[in-house]
């Protein structure tokens, strides 16, 4: 069953419902979107334009991956397809701030496998967390880089992580990178290794209990770090549990559960 995401300000036109369950099995995400409008109709016109096309401020994503490169809204959806997000592009002026927002895996991505009795990063919920957000004023670029536990990450994992950022940081007003906690500062220290200090803010973020759980601090890490990388300075940070700290030198406390500076 296809289940789509449904962002807060499309809301009114579901009943306050953030996710719909599609019957039957779309084989198209044209097939998909043509299900949610003939359910909740008010939908349409806030999705596609005159013409049958996505509107240029919304983006939808299959499993975490932009139709603009899976062919549009004639990507199939394959048996394995499990969600759509509909997500704003941008919401405000021509102030808007670019916004790369990379993800990597790690807790803040990791989903529950009841059959197995698991946590673990096979999908991402990424899409569901900026669904529920009002992103005024920002144009976000979701990049899906990987989807790993940190722990499982090598030294050309960090690489690939730094050289993306850098590559994005030189079109973007800032990024941020969603990252596992074991690991962050790696990527971080090797991000100021290759590029000393960016033009543009870098932020790093993650979540120490996976969003699945009620006890999570997955949506307040995500929302700091969105507001952190539009008004810091140049620069390469991990920004959670209301704290931004500057690389290098940071470190994950695992008895305080949060990173902290090292000391000297």
């Amino acid at each position: 069953m296809l289940t789509v995401f449904v962002p807060a300000a499309l809301r009114p036109f579901t009943g306050g419902r953030a996710e719909i369950a599609l019957a039957g099995a779309p084989a198209t995400v044209r097939a998909a979107l043509d299900g949610l409008f003939a359910a909740h109709p008010g939908l349409r016109d806030r999705v596609l334009d005159e013409t049958g096309a996505v509107r240029l401020h919304v983006n939808v994503f299959v499993d975490g991956e932009s139709i603009r490169f899976l062919g549009g809204l004639d990507a199939p959806l394959g048996g394995d397809a499990a969600e759509l997000a509909i997500l704003p592009a941008v919401s405000g002026g021509s102030g808007r701030r670019r916004v790369a927002l990379v993800s990597t895996g790690g807790t803040i991505e990791k989903t529950y496998d009841a059959l197995r009795g698991v946590l673990e990063n096979t999908f991402s919920v990424l899409d569901v967390m900026l669904a529920s957000l009002e992103l005024r004023g920002v144009a976000l670029e979701r990049v899906r880089l990987m989807n790993k536990d940190s722990l499982e990450m090598t030294a050309a994992d960090h690489t690939l992580i730094a050289e993306t950022v850098r590559d994005l940081a030189a079109r973007h007003d800032g990024v941020v990178v969603v990252h596992g906690t074991d690991r962050l500062a790696a990527s971080g220290d090797r991000c100021v290794e290759l590029m000393d200090r960016p033009r543009v803010p870098v932020v790093f973020t993650g979540a120490m209990r996976p969003y699945e759980l009620r006890s999570t601090d997955a949506l307040q890490n995500l929302t700091e770090a969105l507001l952190a990388v539009q008004l810091l300075t140049p620069g390469v940070y991990v920004v959670m549990h209301n704290a931004v700290l500057a690389f290098p030198g940071v470190v994950k406390d695992k008895v305080l559960g949060t990173f902290v500076k090292r000391d000297g």
